[in-house]
């Protein structure tokens, strides 16, 4: 069996404001990746047999919104059929999402191709590891190529601007250590927006400015785009200090005092990764030294 890869992804902005219908960009991160391989002592994957025991009773009952030939991938497994994967778990970088992708690539018997069509195939198949899935992860990682997400519902295809690795301008990736999950995370969200004052801030002001950083960033307005992500880091520290890690929070303060860097959640917070932004790379990384930078993207101011 011939495999390609299929990348991790990073959700650049829009971090909790797309639960309530504010715009998210989402892109692949190839840094990370899976792939198909097999086991030369033949060994069943356990993960992968339970995942193929679930898509077996969606299909049965006539509930999966696709068709997938569960035979062959059966067969497939018995052969020692598994997915090695870079990607860590528990990161939100999509660990789960790159897999779907390639059962789905892999297996499904007529493909879709509209995105309004193929997305909720994909959540319905992801929901198997988080209990409910948006689909957005597995469709960056089937598509590889960068997402604008409108709201829950509709995605689109987007092109980002070129990086340039000679750039002193960049956004980067900050590797906590911590593994955690969402769902708790978001349910302390959901909580805070009970209250109404909090629920419209989080809609108006954070995403407002989720909503500019993303337009600055697909237009390579970096000059626009540092003052919003520096807005956002301030605003999260205010009011998501929940989803900032302890170990992480003496470092996301010094850097609102400091014209080196700032940081942002990366998804869901609580751990994984954390986002950077800086106008000077060589100074970010003395500053977070010996913390470690994972590159995103770069640009010359």
């Amino acid at each position: 069996m011939e495999s390609r890869n299929y990348p991790s992804k990073v959700l650049l902005f829009g971090e909790y404001v797309i639960i309530r219908g504010s715009r998210a960009l989402a892109i692949p991160y190839r840094d990370f990746g899976g792939h198909w391989a097999f086991s030369q002592s033949g060994a069943v994957s356990p993960g992968l047999e339970q995942f193929l025991s679930y898509l077996e009773s969606q299909q049965r009952s006539g509930q999966l919104l696709t068709t997938l030939a569960l035979d062959r991938f059966q067969e497939d497994l018995s052969n020692g059929l598994y997915f090695e994967s870079s990607i860590p778990v528990g990161y939100g970088l999509g660990s789960s999402g790159a897999l779907v992708a390639a059962v789905y690539e892999t297996y499904c018997t007529r493909k879709e191709t509209q995105l309004h069509l193929l997305k909720p195939i994909l959540a319905q198949m992801e929901s198997f590891f988080h209990g409910s899935s948006s689909g957005v992860d597995p469709l960056v990682c089937l598509l590889d190529k960068p997402l604008l997400l409108r709201d829950r519902q509709r995605a689109e295809v987007v092109e980002v601007p070129e990086r340039d690795e000679a750039g002193k301008g960049a956004l980067f990736l900050i590797d906590t250590g911590i593994s955690r999950e969402t769902g708790p995370l978001v349910r302390i969200f959901l909580s805070k927006c009970e209250d109404l004052t909090f629920d419209a801030m989080v809609e108006e002001e954070l995403g407002g400015l989720a909503n500019a950083a993303i337009q600055a960033f697909l237009r390579a307005d970096w000059r626009v785009l540092q003052p919003v992500f520096d807005a956002i880091s301030q605003f999260q520290w205010n009011y998501f200090l929940e989803m900032i890690p302890a170990s992480f929070r003496d470092v996301w303060a010094a850097g609102l005092d400091s014209p080196a860097y700032k940081l942002k959640l990366c998804g869901a917070g609580g751990g994984g990764f954390i986002l950077g932004i800086t106008p000077d790379l060589e100074a970010a990384r003395e500053a977070l030294h010996p913390l470690g930078l994972r590159l995103v993207h770069q640009w010359k101011q």
